[in-house]
């Protein structure tokens, strides 16, 4: 029969180990465990490389043509404009309709703390 820490290894690749072992009242001990997971960072065993290692690409794999280049800075602009033009958007309607939006939640005087 196997223990539950056979059981942990083999089917899900976790290790037990007993962090803390103190006594509780009435005759009772509180253990805590500690679970360690393989982790995608680290360094796997034998020298293989990790699953997060091995799906990017390695120092040679990547394209530095001026097509990939272009690509990646249209990307990057594409972005900021989709993160920034809606952002502004939303702070300069909120500035105009500042003292409406507040009154939905307090009855606090214009950019005030409210009293207690």
């Amino acid at each position: 029969m196997a223990t539950i820490h056979q059981r942990l290894a083999d089917e899900h690749g976790l290790a037990v180990s007993v962090a803390s072992l103190r006594r509780a009242p009435k005759g009772l001990a509180v253990v805590t465990f500690r679970v360690h997971t393989p982790s995608a960072l680290s360094v796997g065993t034998a020298g293989q490389r990790t699953l997060l290692s091995r799906a990017l690409p390695g120092r040679s794999q990547v394209p530095f043509g001026l097509i990939s280049i272009l690509t990646s800075l249209g990307l990057a602009a594409l972005l900021v404009v989709l993160v920034v033009l809606p952002a502004e958007i939303f702070n300069s309607t909120l500035e105009e309709n500042y003292a409406e939006v507040q009154g939905w939640f307090w009855d606090c005087p214009p950019r005030g703390w409210c009293a207690a």
